[in-house]
């Protein structure tokens, strides 16, 4: 387990006022294999956005559930402060792709803006790849268009 994700597990502890020493092995070892595929950069604005938007169970943390959808909104924010993905003059036609002459015909490859942006996805530490799925409403959770069927 890096110390990242230990780090992570100890702040939420104490913001939710749970002994990490009375919680069960089973939980934290849970905890730390759900948090291992979270990047570091984003374990930091995971835990504050766990802190201020969780109903705090006294003596309890989150649901590792929980964690990994507060991981995934704050990968979406950082990826949101990349701003959106614009395609170049090369690939305007079809976004991320250009086509390439070779004597034995054309190919498309993938353009170089879009290399580019993917490169600074990686040094974020976002990825490419979603860290959790939204959670699905509980029975009696509906939308107001919803309701109406």
């Amino acid at each position: 387990m890096s110390d990242a994700v230990t780090l992570a597990i100890a702040v939420l502890a104490e913001s939710f006022n749970a002994k990490v020493e009375n919680l069960p092995a089973m939980r934290l070892k849970l905890l730390q294999k759900a948090l291992a595929g979270v990047p570091a950069p984003i374990l930091e604005p995971m835990v504050l956005r766990a802190i201020r938007t969780r109903k705090p169970r006294w003596g309890d943390l989150p649901a590792p559930a929980e964690l990994l959808e507060d991981a995934e909104y704050a990968r979406l924010e950082l990826v949101k402060a990349l701003g959106l993905y614009e395609s170049c003059c090369e690939c305007e036609d079809q976004v991320g792709w250009r086509t390439v002459t070779h004597p034995d015909g054309a190919k498309v490859e993938r353009c170089g803006c879009w290399r580019r942006r993917q490169a600074k996805l990686a040094q974020l530490g976002v990825g490419a790849e979603p860290l959790a799925l939204p959670a699905g409403r509980r029975d009696g959770e509906f939308t107001d268009n919803e309701r109406e069927w």
